[in-house]
Order: C-alpha cells, then sequence, then structure tokens
C-alpha cells in the first residue's frame, strides 16, 4: 500500500522512522505522528497529568485517525502562528520516546482548550 499525502511531511516521515526504530509497523493510510502519539499512550510510563488523562488521550487519539489530516496537525504541533504550514515541521531529535511524549504534550494541551475534561 503507498503512502498517503498526509504522510510525506518531513513530520511524519521521520515519525515513520522513529515507529520502525520501536519495531512498529505504520499504517500507510494514516498519519505516522498520530500512529506515534498512539504508540506513546500505550507504552511510555507517563506521570502527572499525562498518567491521569492515558485513557482519555488514548481515545481521542484513536478517533483522530478519522479525522482531517491538517487538523491532527495542528493539534499535534500546536501552531499558533497563522502562516503555519504543516509541512515545515520537523523535530530535532531520533528519541521515539521524546518526540512521543512532545506530541503528547501538544495534544493534551491543545484538547484542553477545548474540552473542559482534559483541563487539571
Amino acid at each position: 500500500m503507498s503512502e498517503s499525502k498526509m504522510n510525506q511531511s518531513p513530520l511524519d516521515q521521520q515519525c515513520k522512522f522513529l515507529l520502525e526504530k520501536t519495531n512498529e509497523y505504520p499504517h500507510p493510510s494514516y498519519p505516522y505522528s498520530l500512529q506515534l502519539v498512539i504508540w506513546g499512550l500505550e507504552n511510555l510510563e507517563l506521570i502527572g497529568h499525562w498518567a491521569k488523562f492515558r485513557t482519555a488521550l488514548l481515545e481521542q487519539a484513536k478517533i483522530l485517525l478519522t479525522a482531517e489530516p491538517q487538523m491532527v496537525l495542528k493539534l499535534l504541533m500546536n501552531p499558533d502562528d497563522s502562516d503555519w504550514e504543516p509541512g515545515d515541521v520537523e523535530l530535532e531529535s531520533d528519541d521515539p520516546h521524546r518526540v512521543a511524549g512532545l506530541l503528547i504534550e501538544n495534544l493534551l494541551s491543545n484538547l484542553a482548550k477545548v474540552m473542559p475534561a482534559f483541563r487539571d
């Protein structure tokens, strides 16, 4: 199966590489960045508010698998700039734990803005 256009961004290509480092086989039909978030929620030892919201975040991440890719990237990258372009995003780490943690943090932060259940 060929990669969808959404997975050709630098961020998603990096997330694909990171997923493969964890011996995961990313599915080309879903954003690799979101798949890394799901991997992180299922496998990382989360503490504090992350641990508190793990189950709810995992449910939301799985729902987002069917969402518009642009919306998913906005939720994961936390862009405050109206000129933000998803193709410009690349994270400077080759550690899947670190990148997954950053994406999870952004997802939680953005969900908390619109869903009171995700606020401390």
